[in-house]
């Protein structure tokens, strides 16, 4: 974390030494000022904060390159999760399609249901119950 000094102020990060802070600079938690006393600037308004602090020994092209890559995991898991989702509906809707519905079906749309995260499915024993939460999660879909 980095703060930004709102006024010139004397701290002491140590309990020792007393330290003066100008007005416009950016201090760098904990390297240059306390947490604690970075907190109790921001808290009385003489401070506030600015922005991260760059992880030790990381340049600017590093960490732009952690986020870039961060942010393509995020987008390949989110599309993994929908195409899962895709495929638990069609599967659901496939079994709902018969005319009888065996005890075997019944606990695959029940683990659909868990899947999908449809509220009341992990506790629901009930096979009626089950194909009619599943009957009403994919109306709404």
């Amino acid at each position: 974390m980095k703060v930004k000094m709102l006024e010139n102020a004397k701290g002491c990060n140590d309990g020792i030494n007393v330290v003066s802070f100008e007005k416009d600079e950016v201090y760098e938690v904990p390297k240059q000022i306390s947490k604690y006393l970075a907190g109790a600037y921001i808290e009385r308004g003489i401070a506030e904060e600015v922005g991260a602090s760059k992880p030790a020994g990381k340049t600017d092209e590093q960490i732009a390159k952690e986020k870039e890559e961060a942010e393509k995991l995020a987008k390949e898991q989110a599309e993994k999760e929908a195409k899962e989702k895709e495929e638990a509906i069609t599967e659901a809707k496939k079994i709902l399609d018969k005319d009888d519905l065996e005890e075997a079906d019944v606990a695959k749309l029940k683990e659909i249901g868990v899947k999908l995260q449809i509220a009341g499915m992990v506790q629901t024993k009930d096979p009626a119950k089950i194909v009619e939460k599943i009957k009403k999660e994919l109306e709404a879909e």
